[in-house]
């Protein structure tokens, strides 16, 4: 697989995906539930994108980790994608939430985002 851009998509609750969008990201899966049915959706939503080569940065909010984990293994030898952990806005106690999510994913990625 071929990524053509390095597009960010953001997959968590409401509030987390909010954060990202006021920020400029344009690409956000909500998780609204748990059901296995909610899940499946997700993970196929996610493979689409993955498939598609546009998206190549997936932030996910980390309470949500645990429901995309296999998917996450699948794709773990791949250079794409780069799945991103990040706190809820309600588990982070920074002024700046912005500030504070950039600062983090270049600490993972080891170079600066703009959004």
């Amino acid at each position: 697989m071929k990524a053509r851009r390095t597009d960010i998509a953001v997959i968590g609750s409401e509030a987390f995906i909010r954060a990202f969008m006021i920020a400029g990201v344009e690409k956000a899966i909500e998780i609204e539930g748990t059901a296995q049915s909610t899940i499946r959706e997700i993970k196929e939503k996610i493979r689409d994108l993955i498939e598609e080569g546009s998206y190549s940065v997936f932030i996910v909010e980390e309470e949500y980790l645990g429901l995309i984990q296999d998917l996450i293994e699948e794709t773990k030898y791949s250079v794409f994608p780069i799945f991103i952990s990040l706190p809820g806005p309600n588990r982070i106690k920074a002024h700046d939430p912005k500030s504070y999510y950039l600062n983090k994913i270049k600490g993972v990625l080891g170079i600066s985002i703009e959004i």
